[in-house]
């Protein structure tokens, strides 16, 4: 303690917008001075950036705090994010040697981390030679909007996000700029319940913020993070035909049946969604959509469940997040006494997960021998891993100098179901 480069580590779970205020702590940390070194390295400061949107995400968080102070018994151990803001007493009892911050509190964890820490007011120098790396930097993710309205019947997260709020569309233009001149190859917009953004100033929604990213920023690549269906702007459809928004899309579903969607608080209907769907798909019919699924909703038959194999096996979606309802307290879900078994909800994950694959393995068929933009974002003995811009996780052969790079790869789906990808090299962007 009290070096004059002290470090610090942190460990982020959940979702994308966690990763993006994490992202945003690094960055106030290093301009403390602070080096950031890999969670489990020696440490400073170990910051646990929580979700809480199940109960596996609460274990996951409480056995990696326990790891943290044991691991490191001279360092501060600080827990922030969701499960942190909605279980502040809870975490503080069961971890008395930890620091809870909630997410509103996290200025103040940064006050509290430098002080304790010994780390003086600087340009930060150290720290940014212990940052996260040019694939980090390649692919930054800009949170535009915060908190969530929406009081769906399952979910906790607007009691640990709060209200939506939007931030400037200027002021995200601004950031990409620079996330642009460290080397950013693509950027992911993203927000608690992104649907919901609405700028200050124009009072545009994200439709409106997309089309003002690509028109005043040459970011090479500019990717959409998961918006609800019932948030949809149209307006997005109007930047599709742009060859640098990527041809993906998140649309949570939950269920295909309308019965457990109104149960669940969601305000579409099976048939809406599937209209949206088709929207897109006349668009853009090479546009890879993702959903999320829960099963296991209180009172969900049999006859539910089938409606929502039916509609997945229906829109063939390119990926398919599959999750078992977790009961969360101080939500209208949790006072439903009519549960569903456990071996029942394990059943019909694994028969989701099963159909998600198959509709994976189709989807990236489609582009078998066809030519791809792939952003490369690591390396490891002459074999790199990627992502396309439809959201296709590929690897292929090269070497290290085209990690954080951006540029087209000759595609190859094997009957496994993996992607590899041949590198063009002759055009190439993004990265330093």
């Amino acid at each position: 303690m009290g070096r004059a480069e002290p470090a610090i580590a942190f460990k982020t779970f959940g979702c994308r917008v966690n990763q993006a205020d994490s992202d945003a702590l690094v960055r106030k940390f290093r301009a403390r001075g602070f080096a950031i070194v890999p969670f489990g390295a020696p440490a400073d400061a170990v910051v646990l950036n929580t979700c809480t949107i199940t109960h596996v995400a609460d274990r996951k968080a409480r056995k990696a705090i326990s790891r943290a102070l044991r691991n490191h018994p001279d360092a501060v151990v600080a827990i922030t994010g969701c499960y942190a803001t909605v279980q502040e007493e809870r975490l503080t009892e069961l971890f008395p040697g930890a620091r809870v911050f909630p997410i509103l509190d996290q200025d103040r964890m940064i006050e509290e981390i430098g002080e304790l820490a010994g780390a003086g007011v600087g340009d930060g120098e150290a720290g940014r030679q212990g940052g996260s790396g040019k694939a980090s930097r390649a692919r930054p993710i800009v949170k535009v909007q915060e908190g969530c309205d929406h009081v769906c019947a399952f979910c906790i997260v607007p009691r640990a996000r709060g209200r939506s709020r939007s931030r400037s569309a200027d002021e995200i233009v601004n950031q990409i700029r620079e996330q642009m001149a460290e080397g950013a190859a693509e950027v992911l917009v993203s927000g608690v319940s992104l649907g919901r953004y609405l700028c200050p100033e124009s009072g545009d929604r994200v439709g409106g913020l997309v089309a003002r990213i690509l028109e005043e920023t040459e970011v090479p690549r500019l990717r959409v993070s998961s918006v609800e269906p019932m948030d949809f702007d149209r307006a997005l459809l109007d930047s599709l035909s742009d060859p640098r928004l990527s041809p993906h899309l998140h649309l949570p579903l939950q269920s295909g049946s309308d019965a457990i969607l109104k149960a669940m608080r969601r305000p579409y209907t099976a048939a809406e969604y599937r209209g949206l769907i088709e929207a897109v798909r006349a668009v853009s019919p090479e546009v890879a959509i993702g959903a999320d699924v829960m099963v296991g909703f209180p009172g969900e038959t049999e006859a539910d469940f089938a409606a929502t194999v039916g509609l997945i096996e229906e829109l063939e979606f390119a990926s398919l997040h599959v999750f078992p309802y977790s009961k969360r307290s101080r939500t209208l879900a949790a006072l439903n006494p009519d549960s569903v078994e456990d071996s029942v909800k394990r059943a019909r994950v694994s028969e989701l997960l099963e159909l998600g694959a198959e509709g994976s393995f189709r989807y990236a068929a489609r582009f078998s021998d066809t030519v791809r933009e792939v952003l490369w974002e690591s390396e490891s003995d002459g074999s790199l891993t990627g992502l396309s811009d439809n959201y296709l996780r590929v690897t292929g052969p090269g070497e290290a100098a085209l990690v954080g790079r951006l540029g087209p790869a000759r595609l190859h789906v094997c009957a496994d179901g993996t992607v590899q990808a041949v590198p063009l090299v002759a055009a190439m962007s993004g990265g330093a």
